[in-house]
């Protein structure tokens, strides 16, 4: 029987500082789920990227992903979804023709870019593992199951950018900016504590035994559900009093800290 659930973070948590995957990641995760724990993958990846990366550590839970938008099983069903309204997509698109940022859509049909100088796409593609479409979404798909957007903002103009874009965005999308230089267009109530809410729900896992770990913003408010949140001790030290506990070690090693002496510690499930 699994009765506790531990939600992890990808980059910089679970992998290491060039989102690779070690020994220590694959062996973190196989403990708990020795021990009986369901193990899901939260992260802001695209849902593409982030079920293969799952697969590579050894996670065999659901994945959320998209920041939350998404939750997918390992068999690739789709069990929850929040989308942006295609719309307000075009719209975002349009007005922003002319900006010279680099834009990305996630979308169930695929990711697509709008990159104006065309040299940054195929390095963040090597990364996620996954194919990146430079064209327009709409052209293949007239009416797509969009995940959300992302804005790559001059560091110079990423403070100002963020206030126009909290002004001008209509109220049905969020925008989240997890990094001085990424703005982020989500749907309105995606986030990855609401999407591990919901997780819990369906496998009858209270609150007290949900586990969460991650290193940034954007785990804040799953690490706030969990009955025992953690940030791993690379993460920034302003964020630290958002958790229950800093792990001593970095990256996959606080992972494994977390498991050892949280989940083990714990009589296991029968």
């Amino acid at each position: 029987m699994n009765d506790r659930l531990l939600a992890v973070d990808l980059d910089n948590t679970l992998l290491d500082r060039r989102n690779g995957v070690n020994a220590t990641a694959r062996r973190a995760v196989q403990l708990a789920q020795d021990h009986g724990v369901i193990v899901c993958i939260a992260t802001g990846r695209t849902y593409q990227s982030a079920c293969r990366f799952s697969e590579k550590v050894g996670a065999l839970g659901p994945v959320i992903a998209n920041n939350g938008a998404v939750i997918c099983s390992q068999a690739g069903e789709f069990l929850y979804e929040k989308i942006l309204p295609n719309e307000t997509v075009k719209r975002i698109l349009y007005n922003t023709q002319d900006v010279p940022y680099l834009t990305y859509i996630y979308a169930k049909e695929g990711v697509y870019v709008r990159d104006p100088e065309g040299v940054a796409t195929p390095h963040y593609a090597r990364a996620l593992e996954i194919e990146i479409k430079s064209d327009s979404i709409f052209r293949h798909h007239p009416n797509p199951r969009i995940y959300g957007l992302s804005f790559r903002i001059p560091s110079q103009n990423a403070e100002q950018a963020e206030h126009w874009w909290r002004k001008q965005l209509p109220e049905d999308v969020q925008v989240v900016s997890t990094v001085p230089t990424l703005l982020e267009v989500l749907p309105k109530h995606a986030s990855k504590g609401r999407a591990l809410r919901w997780l819990s729900k369906q496998y009858h896992i209270p609150r007290e035994s949900v586990f969460a770990i991650g290193d940034g913003r954007g785990d804040l408010d799953m690490i706030a559900f969990a009955g025992v949140g953690m940030l791993v001790a690379n993460a920034d030290p302003s964020l630290y009093h958002y958790a229950d506990h800093i792990t001593c070690a970095p990256y996959a090693w606080g992972v494994l800290e977390l498991v050892e002496n949280y989940i083990l510690s714990l009589p296991a499930s029968n």
